[in-house]
C-alpha cells in the first residue's frame, strides 16, 4: 500500500514539473534551420531550480552558404516579469552538425543551462534562437516548462500563448480611447489597420480627441493655430505641467519609496539602479516618483516608460523626498533635450576617428526594422575628450554609442532588447531597451524620434589583430527572443570596410532602403558614400591624413603575368606628421587574386625611388588568402633612397614574385607622393608613361603600344 502511495506521489510530482510544449511561432520565412523534433531533459530527470538541462533538436535545412559559425542564445522568462530571468548563450559551432552530406538536415546537440529559480507562479518559457558570424538568424523556438515545486502549476498546451499575450488576456477589459472607425477619432484616426487587434486605439489622443468644442462636453477644444492636429480637450491628461506641480505630485504620490528598502546603486552601463515604474496605472501621479518626475499614464493603462537617471557615483541615484524640487527641475529639462543626449557632466560627443557606420550587410530582418538612424556618436571613455583613432582602441577600453532618429513605434518596447556582437559574430554584451532607449513625440514632424545609448567593453571579439580589423555591431529588438528586429547598425575602421568592398562574395549590399521615417523598402542597394548608404563620423582635431598615391609599375612586360588585382593600398606611417627618412611604414595591399594559396617559394621586394631594394622577405609572412580575396601586409622602413630632397619626390615600388629566383611576377605597383606622381603624369620625357597591359580588367591582357597609367587614392594616415 505504502509502495503504491510512493509510486501515485512520485508520478504527481514528476507531473508538475516537466516541458509543457515548444513551438516555432517566434521563427520567420528567412530562418535558415527549420525544427521539427526537439527534446528537453535533465541528468535527474526532474526539473528543479539548479538543475541543468540539455536542449536537442533536428530537423532540415534552408542553407544559403556554408555554415562558418555563430552563437546560440537562450533566454528564460518567468509570468510575471518583463524581463528574462536568465541569460545564457554559446559556440553554435559546438553543437550544431549537418549528418548527411548535402547538409539538408541537421541536428543540435548538447545545449545545456541550469534553470532558474521560480520568483513569480512557475510558468516559464524559454526562447531559444541562434545567428551565425553574418548575423542570420538560423532558427527561433519558444519552450514551456514548470518547475517541481510541489505545487499544483498551471500547464500550457502546444497553442500556448506567449507570456506577454497571457498578461494581455489578464486585461483584457475594454481601454480608454478605445475605437472602431475613424470617425470615433475626432482630428486623428483609429489604428485599426490589419496589424492590430481589437481592441483598437485612436492615434496619440485616446478618449481625449476633438475636432471643435462639441466634442468636449464642459469644456472646450485645444485647436487654435497655435496648435497641430491631433487636438485635446481641455483639462485632459495632456495639459502642461509645470515643474513645481509634477514634483507636488511626486511628493504626493511616491511616500513610500526609499533607496533603504529597494539598494540604490549605479550600475555599469552608467544607469541608476532605482525602484521600477509601476506596470499599471489609472492617474500620472502613479507613475511618478523622485526618479521618473515627468512620466505619465498612458491610454491604455500603462505608464510611459523612461530611463532611470544617469549617474558615476551611488551617490547619484539616491534621492529622498527632501530632494525632489531640485533633481525636478534638471529632470524636466533633460527630457525635453532627450535625457540620453546628455552625460551626467556634459554633452555626449565623438571622440574616435574614422568610424565608419551602415546598416548590417545583407541582413533579411530589414523588412521589419522600425528605426532610421539619422546620427551616431561613438565615444571611447577611457580617453576623455581627446580624439583617439579607431584602429588604436585596445581590449579592455569602454565605449558609449549613441544612436539617434525617426521611429514608427510609440513607447519603447518592454521585452526588448540588444546585443553587441564582435567582428567574428559572437556576443559581446547584451541588455534591455528600457535601459537604454528614449522614444518621444516631435510636434514640429508629428514623428516620434529616438535616442538609445549603450555602453559596453570592448574583448578579444571586437579586434582581428592580424588584418588590422575593428568592430562591432549594435542589434535591437523589440519582441523577446531576439525577434522582430528594429535596428541593426554596424560600425567598423577603414581597414574593415575596405576588406568588405573588395570581397568578392558576398555582395557588400543592403537588403533594404531606409526611407528616413522609420519605414524600409524592401530593396538590394550597394553600401557606399555615394549611395549615402555608408557613413563616416570624426572629432575635430584628428590627426591630418598623409597624401599618397598608386599606380601600376610602368611599362612592365611582367602584366601579363600578373595573378593580383589591387583595389586598395593602405599606409600607416608611425610616430611621425611628414614623411620622411626613417619613418616605420605599414603597408596594406587588398584585392582579387586567381591563387587559391600563398606560394611557398614566393617572395616580395620593396624598391626604392633611387634603386636597389629597401626591404625584402617571404610571401608567407606577409600574404593572406581567403576565397578569391588577397590581404598582404608589409612592414617597412623607408630609407633615404626612397627620397629626393631637393625636387620633394618620394617613391618606392612593392613587386610580387610567385616563384623563387624573383620570377613569375604576380603583382608590381608603386606608391608616390603628389610631387613625384604630378611629375611622371605631366613631364614631356615621360610620354612612354603606360602599362603593357590593360590593367582596367581582369586578368590583364598586353596591348601593343601600352595603355595610359592611371592614379588611385593611397588610405594613408600617421599614428602615434
Amino acid at each position: 500500500m505504502l509502495s503504491t502511495y510512493c509510486i501515485v506521489a512520485a508520478f504527481l510530482a514528476t507531473a508538475s514539473a516537466r516541458m509543457t510544449s515548444w513551438d516555432i511561432g517566434c521563427g520567420s520565412k528567412f530562418d535558415r534551420i527549420d525544427t521539427t523534433s526537439l527534446s528537453m531533459t535533465s541528468e535527474k530527470g526532474t526539473f528543479e531550480a539548479g538543475d541543468t538541462v540539455t536542449i536537442d533538436t533536428s530537423g532540415t535545412c534552408n542553407l544559403h552558404g556554408p555554415f562558418m559559425g555563430g552563437s546560440w542564445s537562450v533566454r528564460v522568462y518567468e509570468e510575471g516579469f518583463a524581463h528574462p530571468v536568465g541569460d545564457f548563450a554559446g559556440d553554435f559551432a559546438d553543437v550544431l552538425s549537418f549528418p548527411d552530406a548535402k547538409n539538408t538536415t541537421f541536428k543540435i546537440e548538447g545545449v545545456k543551462f541550469a534553470l532558474p529559480k521560480s520568483g513569480g507562479e512557475n510558468i516559464f518559457q524559454i526562447a531559444f534562437t541562434a545567428q551565425d558570424f553574418s548575423h542570420a538568424t538560423y532558427f527561433c523556438v519558444d519552450i514551456f516548462y514548470n518547475l517541481h515545486t510541489g505545487k499544483v502549476v498551471k500547464m500550457m498546451k502546444k497553442e500556448a500563448p506567449t507570456v506577454a499575450l497571457m498578461q494581455q488576456e489578464k486585461t483584457a477589459e475594454p481601454l480608454l480611447g478605445s475605437c472602431e472607425t475613424d470617425a470615433d477619432c475626432p482630428s486623428s484616426y483609429c489604428k485599426n489597420d490589419p496589424t492590430k487587434h481589437a481592441p483598437y486605439q485612436c492615434h496619440l489622443c485616446g478618449d481625449e480627441c476633438c475636432a471643435e468644442d462639441t466634442d468636449c462636453p464642459g469644456s472646450y477644444c485645444k485647436n487654435d493655430p497655435t496648435k497641430m492636429p491631433p487636438y485635446f480637450c481641455h483639462g485632459s491628461a495632456h495639459k502642461e505641467e509645470s515643474a513645481v506641480a509634477v514634483a507636488f505630485a511626486v511628493a504626493v504620490a511616491a511616500p513610500d519609496i526609499d533607496c533603504a528598502t529597494f539598494g540604490c546603486y549605479c550600475k555599469a552601463n552608467g544607469y541608476c539602479h532605482v525602484p521600477p515604474q509601476p506596470d499599471t496605472c489609472t492617474e500620472d501621479s502613479q507613475c511618478r516618483s523622485p526618479w521618473y518626475p515627468t512620466s505619465y499614464c498612458q491610454h491604455q493603462g500603462s505608464c510611459h516608460m523612461e530611463l532611470p537617471p544617469r549617474c558615476l557615483y551611488d551617490s547619484d541615484c539616491k534621492r529622498g523626498l527632501d530632494a525632489v524640487a531640485a533633481p525636478v527641475a534638471t529632470a524636466v529639462v533633460a527630457t525635453e533635450r532627450s535625457a540620453l543626449n546628455a552625460l551626467t557632466n556634459g554633452t555626449l560627443d565623438t571622440n574616435v576617428c574614422g568610424v565608419n557606420w551602415y546598416y548590417c550587410p545583407r541582413d533579411p530582418g530589414c523588412v521589419t526594422y522600425t528605426m532610421s538612424a539619422h546620427d551616431v556618436v561613438v565615444h571611447a571613455n577611457n580617453y576623455g575628450t581627446d580624439p583617439v583613432l579607431m584602429d588604436t582602441l585596445k581590449i579592455g577600453n569602454s565605449m558609449t554609442i549613441q544612436v539617434s532618429g525617426v521611429t514608427t513605434i510609440e513607447k519603447v518596447p518592454v521585452a526588448g532588447s540588444y546585443r553587441i556582437y564582435g567582428v567574428n559574430g559572437k556576443n559581446v554584451a547584451t541588455g534591455i531597451l528600457t535601459d537604454t532607449l528614449v522614444i518621444n513625440y516631435n510636434k514640429a514632424t508629428l514623428q516620434y524620434d529616438f535616442v538609445m545609448t549603450v555602453t559596453f567593453v570592448l574583448d578579444a571579439n571586437n579586434f582581428d589583430v592580424a588584418m588590422k580589423w575593428t568592430e562591432w555591431t549594435l542589434d535591437v529588438f523589440q519582441e523577446k527572443s531576439g525577434s522582430d528586429e528594429g535596428m541593426c547598425v554596424e560600425f567598423s575602421s577603414i581597414e574593415y570596410v575596405n576588406y568588405l568592398e573588395t570581397k568578392q562574395d558576398p555582395p557588400f549590399v543592403d537588403l533594404c532602403v531606409d526611407r528616413g521615417d522609420g519605414t524600409f523598402e524592401n530593396q538590394t542597394i550597394a553600401i557606399t558614400t555615394a549611395l549615402d548608404t555608408l557613413h563616416v563620423t570624426s572629432p575635430p582635431g584628428c590627426v591630418e591624413k598623409c597624401n599618397l598615391k598608386w599606380n601600376w609599375c610602368p611599362r612592365d612586360p611582367g602584366c601579363k603575368t600578373y595573378t593580383m588585382d589591387v583595389a586598395s593600398v593602405e599606409t600607416d606611417v608611425k610616430g611621425a606628421t611628414e614623411i620622411k627618412a626613417g619613418d616605420s611604414f605599414t603597408v596594406t595591399v587588398r584585392g582579387t587574386t586567381t591563387l587559391s594559396t600563398v606560394p611557398v617559394a614566393g617572395s616580395y621586394r620593396i624598391y626604392a625611388l633611387a634603386g636597389g631594394n629597401a626591404a625584402a622577405g617571404v610571401l608567407t609572412d606577409v600574404l593572406t588568402i581567403d576565397r578569391g580575396t588577397f590581404v598582404m601586409v608589409i612592414p617597412f622602413t623607408a630609407t633615404a633612397a626612397c627620397f629626393n630632397l631637393p625636387k620633394n619626390w618620394f617613391e618606392f615600388g612593392i613587386d610580387v614574385f610567385q616563384k623563387g629566383s624573383g620570377s613569375d611576377e604576380g603583382m608590381c605597383i608603386e606608391i608616390t607622393n603628389p610631387t613625384y606622381n604630378s611629375y611622371e603624369f605631366a613631364t614631356t620625357s615621360h610620354q612612354a608613361y603606360v602599362t603593357d597591359c590593360d590593367m582596367s580588367k581582369f586578368p590583364f591582357v598586353a596591348v601593343a603600344g601600352g595603355v595610359r597609367e592611371v592614379e588611385h587614392d593611397v588610405m594613408c594616415k600617421f599614428i602615434k
